[in-house]
Formats: C-alpha cells, structure tokens, sequence
C-alpha cells in the first residue's frame, strides 16, 4: 500500500497533454483519465484514512481524560472519607495508643508557631516578603532558644499516626 506522499508526488508531477491524457514530468510516463481519476480516489481514500485515525485518537483521549477526572473524583472522595475517619479516631482516642492485627494508633509530637499578631507587626527578620508571611521556622528556633517574640506563641500539638 502506497504512501500518501508518494501519492502526491505523483500527482504533482502529472502534466496534462488533452482532456484525456496526462504524463509524468518526472518518468515521462503517459497515463490515461482512468489511471488519473484512481491516482485521486486513492489520495481520497488515504485523507479519509488519517481523518479517521485522528479523530479515534481524538475520542480514545476525551475518554481517557473522561476516566481521570472519574478516577480523580473518587479519590478526593476517599481522602475525604479517610481524613474523617483520621479525625474521628484522634477525637476517640484523645492521645491514647491503640496496637491489633488490623492496624495501630501512635502519637508523635510535633511544635509549630502559633503567629497570633499581625504579620507586618513583627520584626523584619521575622517576616518573609512573598506575600507578607511569618518566617516560623526563625520564629520557632527563637522561641525554643528562649528569646518573647510579641504576638507569637509555641504551641505542642498531638498528631495521630495510623499505619
């Protein structure tokens, strides 16, 4: 099965000596209205053919893309369903351990900065300029270090570890 280009070259190179004769510029080969006529239902059928072949791509990615955004939503819906139950279990089991052969709950304890203050009240070494945000991590090593930063607080938190 002969290529499209290979079809167009053909084409091109026809010159037409009467109404029904044309001969190859290139081969010099004289071809009748007929052969003509199938050299351009042969170039209209590959046409059709790659026609064909991009719009099936084009449908297989809508459908695909269809799939993710199904697949996407399901799983928002599972992280949702899983953080509620996270939540439930840390409101249950208020720091408590639980260990079975189905699962265990542990408790790691972790510190962050509780910035109470308006951020563009602290001082500029305590400030980030993205959009004014409180550098908590200086603010944190500070704090821990002893030093009273205004409007800026350590605060132990509780966090559930479900394995």
């Amino acid at each position: 099965m002969r290529k499209l280009y290979e079809i167009e070259d053909d084409l091109a190179n026809l010159i037409e000596l009467d109404a029904d004769r044309f001969v190859n510029g290139e081969t010099g080969e004289i071809i009748d209205r007929k052969a003509f006529d199938d050299l351009q239902v042969e170039w209209n059928a590959k046409i059709e053919a790659v026609i064909c072949g991009y719009k099936n791509e084009n449908s297989e990615a809508k459908a695909i893309k269809e799939e993710i955004d199904n697949l996407t939503a399901r799983m928002k819906q599972h992280k949702k369903r899983a953080e509620g139950y996270k939540q439930f279990l840390a409101r249950v089991m208020d720091g408590k351990k639980f260990e079975s052969g189905k699962g265990k709950i542990s408790w790691r304890e972790t510190e962050v900065v509780n910035v109470t203050c308006d951020v563009k009240s602290l001082p500029d070494i305590y400030q980030r300029w993205l959009a004014p945000e409180a550098n908590k991590e200086l603010i944190k090593k500070d704090l821990k270090n002893g030093l009273t930063i205004q409007g800026c607080e350590l605060v132990k938190n509780n966090n559930i570890q479900i394995k």
